[in-house]
């Protein structure tokens, strides 16, 4: 079995975290990157960080799928888990399930990462976008650049235009831009500068 490292922003997750392993036969070390090896599983317990501004989470993730190449689970919020941006560098677990479907999801996350050899146990995708939705990212993405609020990008334009961005949300994983909002226009970036949903 591959060694589990865990980090993340409460304690209280961390130790649930560590319990549940525990039950299951597992242990769960703290992450220091130094320790870390690259067959190692790494958990990312984030799922009792607020909502708002989730966004430097994303990115956070990002970082650390670059300084390591190690398997990355994420226990995120609901609101969060289907957000395709994740997928490209960590196995979203929803940690605001249910107890007993957390420990299913996640030993699951673990059973899968402990029996891949050379793929990773995210997969880098292409979400194949309308020439209106590629549009409707590039305003987003250069609102975002420009560090505009939310509501720049959000109501300006066409009811066309609007509805365009709204697919184009949809299919990056948010309900709609008030979801947006509120988690933070950040974690389109990652995938902007990943180049991963332009083509």
């Amino acid at each position: 079995m591959r060694a589990i490292y865990i980090t993340g922003e409460s304690p209280y997750e961390i130790s649930g975290c560590q319990m549940l392993l525990q039950q299951a036969g597992l242990s769960a070390l703290p992450y220091a990157r130094e320790l870390i090896n690259e067959d190692a599983i790494l958990i990312v317990a984030l799922s009792a960080a607020p909502l708002a501004g989730w966004g430097e989470h994303v990115k956070m993730l990002f970082q650390l799928k670059k300084q390591t190449s190690s398997r990355i689970i994420a226990i995120v919020p609901e609101e969060i888990v289907d957000y395709c941006g994740l997928r490209q560098v960590c196995h979203p677990v929803c940690g605001t399930n249910g107890l007993n479907k957390v420990r299913f999801d996640l030993l699951n996350a673990i059973q899968e990462a402990a029996h891949i050899d050379a793929k990773p146990l995210c997969h880098k995708s292409y979400i194949k976008l309308t020439i209106c939705q590629k549009q409707a990212l590039e305003y987003i993405a250069d609102s975002l650049r420009d560090s505009r609020d939310c509501k720049e990008y959000m109501y300006p334009g066409s009811h066309v235009d609007f509805w365009h961005r709204g697919q184009l949300l949809k299919k990056l994983g948010f309900k709609n831009f008030h979801h947006l909002a509120v988690v933070g226009s950040g974690v389109l970036l990652p995938l902007i500068e990943e180049n991963n949903i332009l083509h």
